[in-house]
């Protein structure tokens, strides 16, 4: 008897040693992130994970918040919420954020905004793609490898009761 309470009471703190342990290990080796007041416009980087303190939704392609947004003449805005595409759908970071490292780095680094490298249609230091094609803005969206229509094509191929959008109509405002 005296060796199952012995037994018990030992197996207890362990269990509690190691919870404390566990406890102290998870959060020392998740970096905290800095809150960005995104209220006064969108910085050229963000801290990683700061989408949770994001717009929800994000506008895309307003050009309240940019010049290289919204040059479209018939589509205006796009909305875009991290939680649909991270957490509903479990897309990875990296998907969009091609140049954060691979899976979710993007929780962790620095993010770039979309137009510190995809510029306005025309702009000699936008990339191109495998084709040649220019990854203005409007194309990174549009045709890039993490491009939207590309995703929400390849979903419907795969899946075709899925709701992903694949009409302009379905994702964009009309002006």
């Amino acid at each position: 008897m005296k060796f199952k309470a012995a037994f018990c009471a030992c197996t207890l703190v362990l269990l509690a040693g190691l919870s404390v342990h566990f406890a102290i290990s998870t959060s020392a080796s998740a970096p905290l992130q800095a809150k960005t007041d995104y209220s006064k416009g969108y910085p050229p980087k963000a801290p990683g994970a700061s989408h949770l303190d994001l717009p929800n939704p994000i506008p895309l392609g307003d050009p309240k918040t940019s010049d290289q947004w919204g040059l479209d003449d018939k589509w205006g805005i796009s909305n875009l919420t991290h939680q649909n595409h991270s957490e509903k759908h479990k897309i990875s970071c990296a998907t969009c954020h091609h140049t954060n490292g691979k899976e979710n780095a993007a929780l962790t680094e620095d993010v770039e905004r979309c137009v510190n490298c995809h510029k306005a249609e025309g702009d000699e230091k936008n990339p191109t793609n495998a084709d040649g094609e220019e990854l203005n803005v409007k194309n990174a969206f549009h045709l890039g490898v993490a491009g939207c229509i590309n995703c929400h094509e390849a979903e419907m191929k795969k899946n075709p009761s899925s709701t992903a959008v694949t009409s302009c109509a379905g994702c964009h405002q009309s002006k």
